[in-house]
């Protein structure tokens, strides 16, 4: 029933559809009748404007929200999880539409998070039923509560790495030793440190 762990050259090109498939199906409602506007949204796009501007200027992270409070400003990018303002103000530099960047970048978190159900599955069943447990992550009720009615957008963004991060748990587990996972692993870490700051 253990399946040996998946190497890059081996990519699954089947599944990664199938993934990409109920990745746009989870974003269909979104795609149709628009992004759900929320107070956590707004508040997301008013973190991504203080990027762009940040990186209009040269520096890769601002410290001051300057159009917040009548502009006086505050300091709440120093206290809020940046990865998600990060992320949609990176592409937005590159599509340039702010509805454009919403619907991509809940794409691609939604299908990073298919692909993290479909790696940790794949440690421990066949790839057919790993395509359907990377199917039922993405449509999890609380899932789909997070982006639709709750509105957790960097909850969203954080838990579309949660499982890699049990994939590689458990891959570490299984073969064991700092030789097998360590060296190449940090990177693999990084984006999801980068979704919550430490502040003193």
């Amino acid at each position: 029933m253990s399946k040996a762990p998946q190497t890059l050259a081996k990519i699954d090109w089947k599944a990664l559809l199938f993934v990409l498939v109920f990745a746009i199906a989870a974003l269909m409602p979104a795609i149709i009748r628009g992004v759900p506007a929320s107070r956590d949204l707004q508040h997301h796009f008013r973190l991504a404007l203080a990027f762009k501007d940040s990186f209009s200027q040269g520096d890769l992270y601002p410290s001051w929200l300057a159009e917040a409070n009548s502009g006086y400003g505050d300091v709440s990018l120093r206290f809020y999880p940046p990865g998600l303002g990060f992320l949609l103000a990176a592409v937005n530099a590159v599509t340039g539409n702010w509805y454009v960047t919403a619907l991509l970048v809940f794409t691609l978190l939604t299908l990073f998070g298919g692909l993290g159900a479909y790696t940790w599955a794949r440690s421990f069943v066949e790839p057919a039923l790993a395509k359907w447990a990377a199917a039922l992550f993405i449509f999890m009720p609380y899932r789909v509560n997070e982006l639709y009615q709750s509105s957790l957008l960097a909850e969203y963004a954080a838990a579309a790495a949660l499982p890699f991060v049990f994939a590689f748990t458990e891959r570490l587990c299984r073969n064991g030793g700092r030789r097998n996972q360590f060296p190449a692993r940090p990177r693999k870490y990084a984006p999801m440190f980068g979704r919550i700051r430490p502040t003193i």
